[in-house]
């Protein structure tokens, strides 16, 4: 190795999946780490053991997990060699987590199973408040899986303009972020 690679540091990452409680046979989140030279991508070990973090969100020093079976979102703090320290968990709000989203102290969360995206503040820590808003959608699609509404992500495009994607209503639904809140102001088909 020369001198120039070995100052290049690795680059950690985590892979969630899901665990038994959702019929899988992972214990939690994976921690990986990427060789920067090479790309090769090895598994380093379990950075925790949590249930179904099914969708992962790096955020500055923490990771932020849906647990999809038990309908909870958790925070983690990062640590050492791509370990992970639960730093608090909430009910998602909803049913089915899929997608997170962090748009300045808030923490938007989508959910497949009833539509909603919820919106929980985040603590100057990283930790996750209990939810302060939860939107709800109606309608459906000309498809059997558009049954009702699926959100599937929700995304701050800028200009405090919040979207979101919904697989059931074949929207993408639009909001104004206004203190702290979602306005939803339109549906785009």
């Amino acid at each position: 190795m020369t001198p120039e690679e070995a100052a290049v540091p690795e680059v950690s990452m985590w892979a969630g999946g899901y665990t038994a409680d959702a019929g899988g046979s992972g214990v939690g989140i994976t921690a990986l780490a990427v060789d920067p030279i090479t790309g090769d991508l090895a598994v380093t070990g379990t950075a925790v053991e949590t249930p179904s973090p099914s969708f992962l969100l790096a955020h500055g020093d923490m990771v932020y997990a849906v647990g999809e079976a038990a309908d909870r979102v958790e925070a983690f703090r990062r640590g050492p060699g791509g370990s992970l320290q639960w730093a608090g968990g909430q009910p998602s709000g909803g049913s089915g987590p899929c997608h997170l989203h962090v748009v300045g102290d808030l923490l938007l969360t989508s959910h497949y199973g009833d539509g909603t995206v919820a919106v929980h503040p985040l603590a100057a820590d990283g930790s996750i408040g209990e939810a302060t808003q939860l939107l709800t959608a109606e309608g459906s699609g000309p498809r059997p899986q558009q049954d009702g509404p699926h959100a599937h992500a929700t995304l701050h495009v800028g200009g405090g303009i919040v979207l979101s994607a919904d697989l059931g209503t074949d929207e993408v639904l639009v909001h104004v972020l206004r203190d702290g809140r979602l306005d939803r102001i339109a549906a785009v088909a």
